[in-house]
């Protein structure tokens, strides 16, 4: 693959891929400082995660019952130590209307090969439309890094999406928000809009790393909620008075 280094130097290093991933040279001449691209291992990872090449099956539990989800990769998160986090998206199978699951997978490497050291098939917020998850990963909010995972949703006219983020700590991802409003709008019904006129849109944005971020909304209600933890600590809630008009 062009702009990589052979296989066997990157390894050396384990995933300190830094050093394997192109280093484009800035004006000065000197090389720009980058993200390490973890692409080139992900293929690896997810068949070390799931044994197989995707998509891949396996069965969920839900409360509503069992389902299954057919899984493929999506990015892998470095947590440092030589451990990664795969994620991966998947769709249930036999049910459009039943939103999608995200799995994450802790994986250390040694010996030139990946290991399964933690897994968690279905973290998701809820939804009822069959539109997989958007998943980022997020290094501004939190001490560690953070999975940012949103989906729409549509409910009589009231088109939505909400966003749930799990910061990836050591021992495992850990809920820290959950069902933060990101989108709300009116959508037609028929020939006419029903009801008010809704337009609002947030952004979750930094705030003071580890102790606060923000949630910026413009459009029919500008305004913005700050979020802190909870008591007791874990969950961060909303601090103070903030009502999204209702579709």
């Amino acid at each position: 693959m062009a702009g990589w280094r052979p296989l066997g130097v990157c390894l050396a290093a384990a995933l300190a891929l830094a050093a394997c991933s192109p280093e484009p040279a800035s004006d000065s001449g000197a090389a720009s400082s980058q993200p390490a691209d973890l692409s080139w291992y992900l293929e690896p990872a997810f068949k070390a995660a799931f044994g197989g090449s995707p998509p891949v099956a396996r069965e969920v539990e839900r409360q509503d019952g069992k389902a299954t989800v057919q899984y493929s990769p999506n990015m892998l998160v470095d947590l440092g130590g030589d451990r990664v986090a795969l994620v991966s998206t998947g769709a249930l199978e036999g049910c459009q209307d039943c939103g999608g699951a995200v799995a994450i997978h802790y994986l250390q490497r040694s010996g030139g090969e990946f290991h399964v050291v933690g897994q968690w098939l279905d973290l998701r917020p809820r939804a009822s439309v069959g539109a997989l998850p958007e998943a980022h990963v997020r290094t501004d909010l939190f001490a560690r890094p953070a999975l940012q995972i949103e989906l729409p949703d549509r409910n009589q006219g009231c088109e939505t999406a909400s966003a749930s983020l799990f910061e990836l700590e050591p021992g495992g991802p850990i809920l820290r928000a959950r069902d933060i409003v990101t989108a709300r709008s009116n959508i037609a019904m028929g020939a006419v809009r029903v009801g008010p006129m809704i337009d609002d849109y947030g952004n979750i944005l930094p705030d003071v790393k580890g102790e606060r971020f923000r949630v910026a909304y413009r459009g029919t209600l500008p305004g913005e909620v700050i979020y802190a933890p909870g008591k007791p600590q874990g969950v961060w809630t909303p601090q103070g008075e903030f009502k999204l008009p209702e579709c």
